[in-house]
């Protein structure tokens, strides 16, 4: 699934949060897209294994575009 900065920020008020402006007012921000994968493996660095995630993200055009885990394994 692929979605947008803007789509993940209505998603959280959708669900009850309150989005808060950090003071940026970046358009790229909002326009920024991100990609969630379930059941990925992920190359964890510091002890060196892989481990499978349940739901990952990666985020296109930021700064490492590397995959992130967004849940406990």
């Amino acid at each position: 699934m692929i979605i947008n900065g803007k789509e993940i920020k209505a998603l959280a008020e959708y669900a009850g949060f309150k989005v808060e402006s950090d003071g940026i007012d970046n358009e790229s921000l909002y326009e920024a897209e991100y990609t969630l994968a379930h059941g990925l493996n992920i190359y964890d660095e510091e002890d060196g294994t892989s481990k499978k995630y349940s739901i990952s993200v990666q985020c296109d055009g930021c700064e490492h575009n590397e995959w992130n885990p967004l849940s406990d394994r």
